[in-house]
């Protein structure tokens, strides 16, 4: 079941894996805590697909959540590549993940992954 939080308002996109699901929510949280919406879509999506939906309209930014990774996706990348991807070993890493993540569309420096 897909879960939508802020619909209507261009948002950053969180595809995650079922099982994901808790991260997923951590690193919507991260967004949230930045200011900006959240978009939870239940579903995986290959490195090019989730690179083309940040060309579509919104704020250009997805992230990718799947088992304990998570992927930032921006439309400024020129490769179909993510701008980074890391293993998540805590939820504050997930929490960060979205802060980085809000932080592309804020064009603040990002945050210190706490390793």
């Amino acid at each position: 079941m897909e879960r939508i939080e802020n619909a209507g308002l261009p948002a950053i996109e969180i595809y995650y894996e079922p099982r994901s699901a808790l991260l997923a929510e951590a690193v919507g949280y991260g967004i949230e805590e930045e200011g900006l919406p959240s978009r939870l879509i239940a579903g995986i999506a290959t490195y090019e697909e989730a690179y083309e939906l940040t060309r579509q309209a919104g704020l250009g930014v997805a992230v990718m959540v799947k088992e304990n990774r998570a992927a930032v996706f921006t439309r400024q990348l020129k490769e179909q590549k993510p701008l980074f991807e890391i293993t998540i070993t805590k939820m504050e890493e997930a929490k960060s993940i979205g802060k980085n993540a809000a932080r592309i569309v804020k064009r603040k420096p990002f945050i210190d992954l706490d390793r």
